[in-house]
């Protein structure tokens, strides 16, 4: 059985090579109408437990403490933790706005 992104890509290769087949008129019928995608299973998020968080933040140096308690508490993604300015930060209304992410596809 093909599963996974690498399945997907298979059928969606597939599909298309069916479909221009069907506009050249090399084929007459339309096969891939009945190919379905396959459906990725998520994975279940596996968060720290209030142990495992505690003991990460007691191995962090002092200068970072802070930071990783605004992400753990705010469920920061790592883009928008490495992304934060300090033009997001509103000290004199105590908010910080998260209105960007930094990936490695940028």
């Amino acid at each position: 059985m093909i599963v996974g992104s690498v399945g997907c890509l298979m059928i969606r290769t597939l599909c298309a090579m069916l479909k221009f087949a069907k506009r050249s008129q090399i084929i007459s019928n339309s096969p891939f109408e009945d190919i379905p995608s396959l459906k990725r299973p998520k994975k279940a998020p596996d968060p720290f437990t209030m142990e495992e968080y505690e003991r990460f933040i007691l191995a962090l140096p002092a200068s970072v403490v802070n930071l990783w308690k605004v992400a753990f508490y705010a469920g920061l993604r790592h883009g928008e933790l490495c992304a934060l300015g300090w033009d997001d930060v509103d000290l004199v209304s105590g908010k910080i706005h998260f209105s960007r992410n930094l990936n490695n596809y940028d």
